[in-house]
């Protein structure tokens, strides 16, 4: 079961509720928060073998995700005790009975959770033969449903327009804004997305191979959730450089779309490196993905750029200047997926390592090399100062005969202990950027996950008078190794 078909059993599951299952209000709708569920992100989705109904009843085989034979032992498995969340968004039926208070929608909210988990879980069934179709084991959190089932795990979250309200009106705009950006926004982007697929074959490949591209390259920042307490992570988001590789195919004048996956990464290249991006803004025209399929309007053309010009002059670009503007009919400005955590310096190194990649295609192209992906695909960690590698089987945990007979409680226990939507590199980066980011700026690689790479601050990096009650607050004026603190010279450090 791929993770589309798991999501789809899951949303007709959510959807069955009713008044019989003591769900006051009915599920709507359902939908994913990123294009992976779609087979759309750097990596496909696999089944973990923790995450099923009966943990003991999964199927085996050496290439379930998470799970890794080891060489040379006789019946002893690694297993992952953390799994990628599916983050999802559902809609209830509308009600003028919810509370004008935000913590009272988030109690009322959490109720609603727990009814959802009773039902999924099959506890108000009386007849032990009604649970054995039941595939998903549910828990309800204060703030969202965690669903396992079918080998992947999710997350779930209410949508609820009047909690957003509210926070507005309580002049907490910021905290309304995250929610709106993450529960609303970010679901009817994916739709969009996952609609220009069935418009154009070969999209899916091209934002394989670009979200590759990026991550490799530690251009991408780490992976949106739905808890709408964060706006956005350092890097080039998810949902940027969807608009980019749409914008190849949607407006590829004086071109035809490509045709095929090398050829729509190429033009995503070119895009980067040829466009003047302090001129004017992108609009990337996303209506071809509706139901008509009719072309963005000239009205429409220079709407969104006066909207571009007025956010240049009066908007965030005012404040903290933000290196490109990707505009579409929901988003005018075209700030809401670049305004958060893309700083200048990642856009004009991604902008580099773009015209690099094409000169690099290109001699190997005119050298008759038969994979010309090869060298664009290639890291290059030249331009930071430190890297930190990681083991990534460090977060395996070692279960001495996981899939023996003997051994079946011991699944369930580990099912008890499993980490929903944890990232052990992305987690680590979170803490060094909380410790050290006065000192320095840190990226990480989330596609491989082994290593993190360093750039000291330039005010960090030079130095100052040396006191003993603010030792902590210093830069070393003397580094141990010549080449250490700064110029490229990316010395390893290693963490075990």
């Amino acid at each position: 079961v791929d993770a589309a078909r798991a999501f789809d059993q899951l949303g007709k599951a959510l959807l069955a509720l009713g008044f019989n299952d003591g769900l006051t209000l009915p599920v709507m709708s359902i939908q994913p928060v990123t294009t992976s569920v779609r087979g759309l992100g750097a990596t496909l989705l696999s089944p973990h073998p923790l995450c099923w109904r009966d943990p003991t009843a999964a199927p085996g085989g050496a290439d379930s995700a998470g799970k890794r034979k080891r060489s040379g032992g006789k019946g002893e498995e690694r297993v992952a005790l953390s799994v990628a969340a599916i983050d999802c968004v559902v809609t209830l039926q509308e009600s003028g009975k919810w509370p004008d208070d935000v913590e009272a929608i988030g109690k009322l909210s959490a109720a609603l959770y727990l009814t959802m988990a009773n039902s999924l879980n099959g506890d108000k069934k009386d007849d032990p033969e009604a649970t054995i179709d039941l595939k998903f084991v549910a828990k309800a959190f204060p703030d969202h449903l965690q669903v396992l089932g079918l080998g992947y795990a999710f997350r779930v979250r209410i949508w609820n327009q009047r909690q957003v309200r509210t926070l507005h009106q309580l002049k907490r705009k910021s905290e309304g804004e995250a929610l709106e950006l993450a529960r609303f926004h970010r679901p009817q982007h994916t739709q969009v997305i996952s609609a220009l697929v069935h418009k154009f074959p070969s999209i899916g490949e091209t934002l394989r191979l670009c979200k590759r591209w990026a991550a490799l390259h530690l251009l991408s920042a780490p992976p949106a959730s739905s808890d709408g307490k964060s706006v956005g992570g350092d890097g080039l988001s998810e949902e940027a450089l969807e608009l980019l590789v749409a914008h190849c195919y949607t407006c590829a004048l004086p071109f035809s779309a490509p045709a095929s996956p090398l050829a729509g990464y190429v033009r995503f290249l070119w895009l980067l490196a040829a466009t003047d991006w302090d001129v004017s803004a992108l609009i990337v025209d996303l209506s071809v993905a509706s139901v008509d399929g009719s072309a963005l309007s000239p009205q429409a053309y220079r709407e969104c750029q006066d909207a571009a010009e007025q956010e240049r002059s009066t908007g965030v670009f005012a404040r903290r200047p933000v290196p490109v503007c990707l505009c579409t009919t929901a988003d005018k400005s075209g700030v809401r997926w670049t305004s958060h955590g893309l700083s200048r310096m990642q856009w004009s190194r991604a902008l580099r390592l773009a015209r690099g990649a094409l000169m690099g295609m290109g001699r190997g192209m005119a050298r008759g090399k038969a994979a010309p992906l090869s060298a664009s695909m290639q890291r290059h960690l030249g331009d930071f100062d430190v890297i930190i590698h990681l083991h990534a089987g460090a977060t395996l945990l070692k279960v001495p005969g996981l899939g023996a007979q003997a051994f079946k409680n011991t699944r369930r226990q580990l099912q008890s202990s499993l980490l929903v939507g944890l990232s052990p590199v992305h987690e680590l980066l979170n803490r060094l950027r909380s410790a050290y980011g006065r000192y320095a700026l840190f990226w990480a690689d989330g596609l491989r996950a082994d290593c993190i790479a360093v750039l000291w601050l330039p005010m960090a990096a030079s130095g100052g008078s040396v006191s003993v009650a603010h030792a902590e607050n210093t830069f070393p004026l003397v580094l141990a190794e010549e080449g250490y603190g700064g110029g490229g010279g990316g010395r390893p450090c290693q963490i075990l």
